[in-house]
């Protein structure tokens, strides 16, 4: 093993515990290894704010200041202090990363201001010296560590960072580090993000909010924060309650999903009624995104030929509209400063949907599959046409009754992504995951199926729902990410309700976003 990756493994097997949030001891961690080995870490910050929920070294700044108060030219200057442990503080190195452009800028290091040196004239208080001054206002940033050693440790130290306004973007990178191999990448280093300001998202649901079947960076609701981010140019934070099988309404199983419980594959159900009362901070929430009673009503009843088109309409108004409202009405109490975008859902089946994968997926449904294959169809499309047009009738209604109940601007809003039947779940132009062969596979699930879901998480499903307390049953788990959004239905989806945010006023109009 080369010199170069053993200082890596070593590294990376000290910090482990400390990344996972298992506590760590720095005196342990900065001393072990070879000698090459020069470790660094933010322990904290000061005079910047971390977001209010999920505070993993994000920042937006408190302190901005004149760079220079003698000369107004020179702009303002973001100034701030981090506390970092490091064996060998000689040798920390600084710099920033612009997050968009990826631009590396370094930063200079400065002696320490002695106290006669941090007052102007009239004793005005000042930040830094003028040789520090100098620097900021030539487009410089600066660091410096103080020269005493923090009480209680050997190796904490208070470093204090100034970045002129001309290297500050909306989103910034500050990292430290003292060692960096021959092309410059550092090793054993640690970094915060700086940002203009924050912008918090609430994400509450079932399996299609979750987005069943999909990569996180693949799901809408991932898609609709990076665009927020990309266009009003401030930091998404966002919560996820959402999960596979959620109904408004709580039942006897209800139960909160962990930190190691996977939405996909949950250990336990939250209701989308408790994962209202699950957000943090709901009074700082700008956006809601949620839907909800498709779980309520059943995928399996909704597509069950016993079943009258009368019961259908009824348990789709139940749910759709007077739970909804309910569910509604708890969330305006909750966060009424928040948008909140209700998405409706879409026709299941078609005329256009494919026998063998529709039979084989509805075996997994638990439902009557024993029609003859035209009436199948036939009958699966009719009951999905009843639910996708009932469904949004009743979710208009339910939205359309809270808003009326509240006086100024709507703040409910229904998003429909517009499937229309060539969308449907196995068809050949198909807006949600379907199936597919693989014959090897199928062997390993050890399921009579031949086909199976053509989606990238199969594998992940496979070790997830083979664990004990797995909510679904084995084969429904297996195939969960079957009828909903693929990578083409989330990225329709995301543009839906990306539309309605530019309506509402969350995002600038489109045209307002070309340059001339």
């Amino acid at each position: 093993m080369g010199k170069i990756h053993a200082i890596s493994l070593i590294f990376l097997i000290c910090t482990v515990p400390c990344m996972l949030g298992q506590g760590c001891d720095f005196n342990t961690v900065l001393t072990d290894g070879e000698d090459e080995i020069s470790s660094v870490f933010i322990l904290s910050a000061d005079k910047l704010i971390p977001p209010a929920v999920f505070k993993n070294k994000i920042y937006k700044p408190s302190f901005i200041f004149a760079t220079d108060s003698a000369n107004p030219q020179a702009g303002q200057s973001t100034g701030f202090f981090l506390t970092v442990a490091a064996s060998r503080p000689e040798n920390i190195q600084s710099r920033l990363i612009n997050s968009e452009t990826k631009i590396k800028t370094n930063l200079i290091k400065v002696s320490t201001p002695t106290p006669s040196e941090w007052s102007g004239v009239n004793n005005e208080p000042r930040p830094f010296n003028q040789t520090v001054r100098d620097l900021v206002s030539a487009g410089n940033a600066v660091y410096w560590l103080n020269n005493e050693v923090l009480p209680g440790s050997g190796f904490e130290h208070r470093m204090a960072v100034i970045i002129p306004e001309i290297l500050r973007g909306p989103f910034m990178q500050l990292e430290v580090y003292t060692y960096t191999v021959a092309d410059g990448t550092p090793i054993g280093s640690d970094r915060i993000e700086i940002v203009d300001d924050f912008f918090y998202m609430a994400v509450i649901g079932d399996s299609i909010m979750w987005g069943n079947g999909l990569k996180e960076e693949d799901k809408f609701t991932t898609l609709v924060a990076e665009t927020i981010e990309t266009e009003i140019l401030t930091k998404v934070i966002k919560q996820v309650f959402a999960i596979s099988g959620a109904k408004i309404v709580p039942a006897e199983g209800d139960g909160i999903c962990t930190p190691n419980c996977i939405g996909e594959v949950p250990k336990a159900v939250t209701s989308i009624t408790v994962q209202a009362d699950l957000i943090k901070q709901p009074h700082l929430i700008d956006l809601i995104l949620m839907d909800g009673c498709i779980n309520d009503i059943g995928v399996s009843t909704i597509l069950d030929p016993d079943i009258t088109e009368e019961e259908l309409i009824e348990l789709t108004d139940t749910f759709c509209n007077k739970e909804m409202s309910g569910l509604l009405r708890k969330i305006r109490s909750i966060a009424p400063q928040a948008y909140t975008a209700v998405t409706a859902y879409f026709p299941i089946v078609s005329l256009e949907s494919e026998i063998l994968g529709l039979e084989q997926w509805k075996l997994t449904q638990e439902t009557n599959a024993d029609e003859g294959t035209t009436k199948l169809i036939e009958t699966l499309t009719a009951y999905s046409i009843v639910f996708h047009e009932n469904s949004i009738a009743g979710l208009s209604a339910a939205i359309e009754a809270v808003n009326q109940a509240e006086t100024g601007p709507e703040m409910v809003t229904l998003v429909d992504p517009g499937f229309g039947p060539a969308n449907a779940v196995c068809t050949p132009n198909s807006w949600l995951w379907g199936l597919t062969k693989n014959g090897d596979q199928t062997n390993n699930l050890g399921t009579n199926l031949e086909l199976i879901p053509e989606d990238p998480l199969l594998d992940f499903r496979i070790d997830a729902c083979l664990q004990s307390n797995v909510v679904p049953d084995l084969i429904s788990c297996l195939y969960a990410s079957v009828g909903h959004p693929n990578l083409i239905g989330a990225g329709v989806y995301a543009q839906a309700i990306i539309d309605r945010l530019r309506i509402i006023g969350i995002l600038p109009e489109a045209a307002a976003l070309q340059t001339p």
